[in-house]
């Protein structure tokens, strides 16, 4: 059972009840002599068009390869479309490799849209693997996502990063196995079965633990200490999944019972989980994860959302600000949980000095929109402005 507002409800049930898994075929593209393009970025990203900006590989006629792009569904792509360079002045590097994707240095982005061509790289360990950063830069693949990748088999010494144009004499593009907000294949479910393979061959689930984000110094999160303490006065205890390796993680999630998070990346890591867990997700924000809900139809957790935020402006999953509150949803979910907490009093209508937090940080994140009068919006499940003003008003009149 949900616990949502009338805002969401029914997108919710809709995006809960669609089927992800494809049987597709996946393929795989070679390029003859063709080039890989590190990303740059693009002024048009700033508001809309691709995330990350224009890059993948180019063919030896100076074509786009249209299968290197790195593309969502009802929502924007992260990287696509070419540039143009001096073909007589790149760097020629004599190999066969698999192309990877741009390395976007974020864990939720890594594990949906950065490793889904890796099937063919387990099936073919001999042949190195490019990735690509920003065009000029280097930001090596390292630490926990790392990790990921050698608990796959991926070696380091298999990578190459990609920062310059570079040409190369086979350039083979697996295709994607998942795209985001539409489907995922059975091969992107193997990666994460090899993972949890490796991992948890000794997991007892039955710890209670609520994933907290109060540690990170980029918290766009505002309120979630009302949360973190009733569950930590209910038996659940606080741990902090950025002070662990990967591996630590994985055990962690597999040997718990009940996990409580905030939405947003942490959810993501459900994609490990193979134990049977009770999970509540509770929302920052009206706009659905829509990655989730795949993430959620290839773990067996049983997932329930819970709303628990105020929303005085439309805005980003990514972007935030977000202000987290005791709302009835939530005082309803903790009611029927059987809940008791010195905290547990709904906290939604906004003091003045929280209203003005909000819109200075609201305001600088959406500063471009502003000056490009571009509408705060993202995919195909925006809710109207009006509607997010009216039921903002509702809760504070309440």
């Amino acid at each position: 059972m949900d616990y949502l507002s009338d805002l969401t409800k029914e997108e919710y049930f809709n995006l809960e009840k669609v089927n992800y898994f494809n049987s597709l075929k996946l393929k795989k593209t070679d390029i003859r002599n063709g080039y890989v393009l590190p990303v740059i970025d693009l002024e048009i990203s700033k508001t809309s068009g691709p995330i990350f900006g224009a890059g993948g590989v180019v063919n030896e006629n100076g074509e786009y390869v249209v299968d290197s792009g790195q593309y969502a569904y009802n929502m924007r792509d992260r990287v696509s479309g070419k540039y143009n360079f001096d073909n007589t002045k790149v760097k020629y590097v004599h190999k066969t490799v698999i192309y990877m994707n741009y390395f976007i240095h974020q864990w939720g982005h890594f594990l949906i849209d950065v490793i889904a061509r890796l099937w063919y790289a387990i099936e073919n360990p001999d042949i190195p693997i490019v990735y690509t950063c920003k065009k000029g830069e280097t930001d090596k693949i390292k630490g926990n996502y790392l990790e990921l990748l050698e608990l796959l088999g991926i070696s380091k010494s298999r990578l190459i990063l990609i920062n310059e144009v570079t040409k190369f004499d086979h350039i083979i593009i697996p295709d994607s196995s998942i795209l985001p907000g539409k489907y995922y294949t059975k091969e992107y479910l193997n990666l994460f079965s090899i993972i949890h393979s490796k991992c948890c061959q000794d997991c007892i689930p039955n710890k209670k633990i609520y994933c907290s984000r109060t540690m990170l110094k980029t918290n766009k999160e505002d309120g979630e200490n009302y949360i973190e303490k009733i569950y930590n006065e209910n038996g659940y205890s606080s741990v902090y999944l950025e002070k662990l390796n990967l591996k630590e993680q994985i055990i962690l999630l597999n040997s718990s019972k009940e996990i409580a998070m905030i939405s947003g990346t942490l959810p993501h890591n459900l994609l490990f989980v193979r134990s049977n867990p009770n999970v509540t997700i509770i929302n920052k924000t009206y706009r659905p994860n829509i990655h989730q809900f795949l993430i959620n139809s290839i773990t067996n957790a049983n997932v329930k959302f819970v709303d628990a935020y105020v929303a005085p402006l439309p805005v980003l999953y990514g972007r935030g600000p977000f202000l987290i509150r005791i709302t009835q949803e939530f005082k309803q979910y903790s009611d029927d949980m059987h809940f008791n907490s010195t905290h547990l009093k709904v906290n939604t209508k906004l003091a003045i000095f929280d209203k003005l937090k909000y819109y200075l940080r609201w305001g600088y994140y959406y500063k471009w929109y502003i000056i490009k009068h571009h509408p705060v919006e993202e995919g195909g499940f925006d809710i109207p402005i009006a509607a997010i003003r009216d039921e903002y008003i509702k809760i504070q009149n309440n």
